[in-house]
């Protein structure tokens, strides 16, 4: 009877340990190598592309300094978006990073999100608007037949006083805003990250406060079954998050316009 509950307990820890072993296993084979793969789809403006001296963006920014904080020479492997998935669960890469948007597919794990390009509420920190619903009675900005637009006249139909306000474009919302025609405004993730919103959340802007109201967060696309890579480029991001890296790359990709 013993021998058997040992040969259950055996049979059923076999996989954990099995694949606790291959993610330990493909981490030290990537250290032994001394370079971190990754692949690119350089066709993204300003995330990822190329440039007279080679591959630029913020992507390329950010995988070098990841590389870097690993102690891992960097390789780039050029592989496009219709492959990337092919080439990771292939093992031709170890991480792919290209404006890459988490989504359930195969074998394929997401690190923490590095940016998110998704539209922003913004409004005067004093107004103390944390969502939409406290919207009410507010002169709303949009873009006219942007996304933002679409939200706001759905808006305007259920929220109580709401007035929405389109102009024709985020740069016009945002000076419009800034000039007091406006309680509030709906823009675009590059509009949000230009105007100084945060990087990955809601937060303040000088003397404005940034909500994400629709998440389009990027991460860094890796086989789910190397949770030990995973992990440690979760690690590596927190480090370079403590050194500012984020902002910095957003002064750099996406220079800000005038927060008074």
């Amino acid at each position: 009877m013993r021998s058997a509950v040992v040969l259950l307990l055996i049979a059923c820890a076999a996989p954990v340990l099995w694949r606790i072993w291959r993610s330990e296993a493909a981490w030290w084979r990537v250290r032994d190598a001394g370079e971190i793969r990754i692949g690119i789809d350089p066709s993204m403006q300003p995330m990822s592309f190329y440039a007279a001296n080679g591959w630029d963006g913020w992507d390329a920014d950010l995988s070098a300094a990841l590389a870097a904080d690993l102690e891992l020479r960097l390789v780039v492997i050029p592989v496009g978006y219709d492959a990337r998935y092919d080439a990771l669960q292939a093992g031709r890469i170890d991480l792919y990073i290209s404006a890459a948007t988490p989504e359930e597919v195969g074998d394929i794990g997401w690190s923490a999100a590095y940016l998110d390009v998704g539209p922003r509420l913004i409004a005067p920190s004093v107004a103390a608007i944390s969502n939409v619903d406290q919207l009410a009675g507010r002169r709303v900005g949009v873009a006219l037949g942007g996304a933002a637009d679409r939200s706001a006249r759905h808006w305007e139909r259920r929220i109580a006083g709401m007035r929405r306000i389109a102009v024709e474009d985020d740069t016009a919302v945002l000076h419009d805003l800034q000039a007091g025609r406006m309680d509030a405004a709906v823009v675009a993730g590059d509009a949000a990250l230009r105007f100084g919103c945060p990087v990955t959340r809601s937060g303040d802007a000088g003397r404005w406060h940034c909500v994400a109201i629709a998440p389009m967060p990027y991460a860094v696309a890796a086989r789910m079954s190397e949770a030990r890579l995973l992990r440690e480029v979760n690690a590596a991001l927190q480090r370079l998050r403590a050194q500012d890296l984020p902002s910095r790359l957003r002064a750099k990709w996406f220079p800000s316009v005038s927060v008074p």
